[in-house]
């Protein structure tokens, strides 16, 4: 598998929630063995920190704004790319902007992933749109941001909270300097504030100072204050501090500015006030928060609450109500009260912590991302097997393994490359030889194509997922699929299979599904995050086009029936019913003027066909063809019908290309799934239909009062997806 070395961009080393979130990152990952560099403007007060991770960090000057001068922003990125190219970069993650900016424009000209991580909604909407442009993965670190970005057209965010590492938050840890430099007394009850005193927070400060003092004259005499940060509106902060300290007649708050270090504060507060990071680090550090942010007001943290001031942000991201002094002060008397309950919620945060925040598992998730986010590199592959039901002179799989080979030889020196094919007798045990493992087009989304995946995975090969598609589901199950109302795809996929499944996706090079049938059962077994990687790319029969377009003869009053056999297992269970229903739909149209042409796509299916037109027996008006064409012959035999009903998938394809609109027979999933892929849903009829004949005849009724329509949308749907099909080798 591809070795991840990972880019990490930020604007600078100040010290911020997104900045210590990203400090936190790259020490995990190096604990995991990932190599890290690092890119931004080396200026900050972390910049110390920062280089004890003792990894490759390069400095460029990140301008303030991502809104450039040409010449300048191309020598920037020119720079970046070098980077990439010296640490042989497999993945770039960035977190702000003008440094994300030029840092994912610089990873797009390498063609390497670029993953963002939204900290916050401060982003300008302009830049936000350019950043997101540039991301092949957006992570949120709060389920508002979620929400936020969904309305720039994200679909799928991944929701990855900032990680903290427990570690820098010991609780047995007494930090009598602090106390003792601030010359706060024992007996004192001390609040702390934390954040960057600039703009709306340095707002949320001065109503908090404001708050403090109502404390101080009132019940809490022995309060002390401390405000940890710094930001454009420190001065203003400070005046306030010294005009609320006149009025009370004590010097009780203590503006400390930005520290490096954050937990000896948080270790002598009683109570934190705070939002975002400042929350999940006092609540690390064992500390009663009570939240109040950029967005607003949220009020005391406590565990059954815990859940809503998590989707909130702490109040950055989403609040109760507006912020002001007297219901911070009310909020901050009550908890300040109770010591016992300040002191039991705080051993609960710390709980909360370790169970949804801990760095670790953070990283673990991140981890996962960047798998999911390998882009395909073929000058490392050499040999390749391509896994298709192929070798059994079935037209359908043949003509997928084709459109393979023709699109391998299309994009790719081929020269350079060994395919092959899954023949039987080959020993899908044994991939030694092989550099990748391909899963072709078909309905091959099955446990045991899985499994050779997953092996091929274990084995180090690179794999890719090419147009397959589920093969079946019960019918019953396919209902509830359809209508959002399934739980579970029990006992089609185990939870075994799933658990394969999951790391298939996780490590495979590119995943490309037939329908959206299929990804939306994948996203009900996996969940949304996992499947995210999963892109509907249409099936490769999308590929083939028709070599005689332009002789397309004149249209005769010919409906085409392709019959055969799944050895009855379709829908109903019952192949001699359909076949019965089949005489006498043939019947009936011949008694509309119709002729029937009944033709084959199998060797195996030939005897049913024989039995079917035997069963209509009117040769005048019947016609058997036993010939097994190749894609183009079959296109130009079935170019002269008004309409075809099809048993067999592939069937319904090549009429469609034949400019032939099809009556799919849905007698699997993998039916309903490529029809919702055209958007022609509503002319399948299931084979478990008790009146099927009237349900066929329904359908020619369609088809003869807008005869071109089906033919019209398969058009489109065929231009919309041949780039899908063709990105894993266009790179694009």
């Amino acid at each position: 598998m591809t070795e991840k070395r990972i880019l990490l961009a930020v604007d600078a080393f100040y010290i911020g929630g997104t900045e210590t979130h990203v400090l936190s990152l790259a020490k995990e990952l190096i604990k995991n063995n990932i190599f890290v560099a690092i890119v931004a403007n080396k200026t900050g007060n972390l910049v110390n920190s920062y280089e004890a991770l003792n990894c490759p960090i390069y400095h460029i000057e990140f301008p303030k704004s991502i809104t450039l001068e040409e010449t300048y922003e191309t020598e920037l990125i020119k720079q970046i790319e070098l980077i990439i190219e010296t640490e042989k970069i497999s993945h770039v993650h960035i977190h702000q902007t003008s440094s994300g900016y030029l840092a994912g424009k610089a990873a797009k000209n390498r063609d390497i992933p670029t993953i963002i991580t939204i900290h916050g909604t401060y982003y300008p909407n302009h830049e936000i749109e350019e950043l997101l442009k540039l991301s092949d993965v957006v992570i949120c670190v709060s389920p508002p941001l979620c929400d936020y970005v969904k309305t720039f057209g994200v679909e799928h965010p991944f929701l990855v909270p900032n990680g903290i590492n427990l570690e820098d938050y010991p609780i047995d840890l007494a930090e009598r300097d602090i106390r003792n430099e601030l010359k706060i007394p024992e007996d004192a009850t001390i609040l702390l504030y934390a954040s960057r005193i600039t703009w709306a927070k340095a707002h949320v400060c001065s109503i908090f100072l404001r708050a403090c003092k109502d404390l101080k004259v009132g019940e809490i005499p022995n309060l002390h204050v401390i405000v940890v940060g710094d930001g454009n509106k420190l001065d203003e902060i400070t005046s306030l501090a010294r005009t609320i300290e006149g009025i009370c007649g004590e010097a009780f708050i203590h503006i400390v500015g930005e520290q490096n270090n954050m937990h000896p504060y948080y270790s002598i507060a009683d109570c934190v006030v705070g939002t975002g990071r400042v929350a999940l680090e006092a609540m690390a550090s064992e500390k009663q928060v009570v939240a109040v942010g950029n967005h607003g007001y949220f009020g005391i943290v406590d565990t059954n609450n815990f859940q809503e001031a998590w989707s909130h942000y702490f109040g950055d991201h989403g609040s109760k109500a507006v912020c002001n002094r007297h219901q911070l002060s009310d909020d901050l008397k009550k908890i300040l009260r109770n010591t016992e309950q300040l002191r039991h919620n705080g051993i609960k945060a710390r709980e909360i912590i370790e169970e949804m925040f801990n760095i670790q598992t953070i990283v673990k998730k991140i981890l996962k991302i960047y798998s999911q986010q390998t882009k395909i590199r073929w000058d490392g592959i050499r040999n390749i097997l391509y896994i298709g039901w192929i070798g059994f002179n079935n037209l359908g799989d043949e003509l997928l393994w084709n459109m393979f080979k023709d699109t391998c030889a299309k994009y790719l020196d081929v020269g350079k490359f060994t395919i092959k094919p899954s023949l039987p007798g080959t020993d899908l045990k044994n991939l030694d030889e092989f550099d990748m493992v391909v899963l072709g087009g078909g309905s091959l989304f099955l446990p045991g194509y899985l499994q050779i995946l997953q092996d091929a995975i274990h084995r180090g090969k690179s794999v890719l997922i090419w147009g397959a598609g589920i093969d079946w589901i019960e019918e019953p199950t396919l209902g509830l699929l359809l209508n959002d109302q399934l739980t579970s795809l029990n006992p089609s996929f185990t939870q075994k299979d799933v658990d394969v499944l999951e790391e298939v996706l996780e490590h495979a090079l590119f995943v490309g599904v037939r329908g959206p049938l299929t990804k939306k059962a994948i996203e009900l077994m996996v969940g949304n995050e996992i499947s995210a990687k999963v892109k509907v790319i249409g099936d490769p029969a999308l590929l083939l086009q028709n070599a005689h377009l332009l002789q397309t003869p004149e249209k005769e009053k010919i409906i085409g029936i392709n019959w055969g056999t799944t050895f009855n297992r379709l829908y109903g269970a019952n192949e001699e019913s359909v076949e019965e229903q089949l005489v006498e739909t043939a019947k009936r149209l011949i008694n509309k003027g119709y002729k029937i042409l009944i033709y084959t796509v199998w060797n195996d299916d030939i005897l049913h066909c024989e039995r079917l037109y035997n069963k209509i027996n009117d040769p005048d008006n019947v016609v058997l063809d036993k010939n097994l064409y190749t894609e183009q012959q079959l296109i130009t035999q079935l170019s002269r019908c008004k309409a075809t009903i099809n048993f067999k998938l592939y069937a319904n394809i090549l009429s469609l290309i034949a400019n032939v609109p099809s009556i799919p027979l849905g007698y699997r999933f993998k039916v309903f799934d490529f029809a919702a892929l055209l958007g022609l849903p509503h002319l399948v009829v299931s084979t478990s239909s008790q009146q099927l004949t009237d349900d066929l005849l329904e359908r020619v009724i369609m088809i003869e009062k807008n005869e071109l329509e089906p033919v019209k949308q398969y058009n489109t749907i065929q231009q919309k997806y041949i780039s899908l099909l063709e990105s894993p080798f266009t790179k694009k």
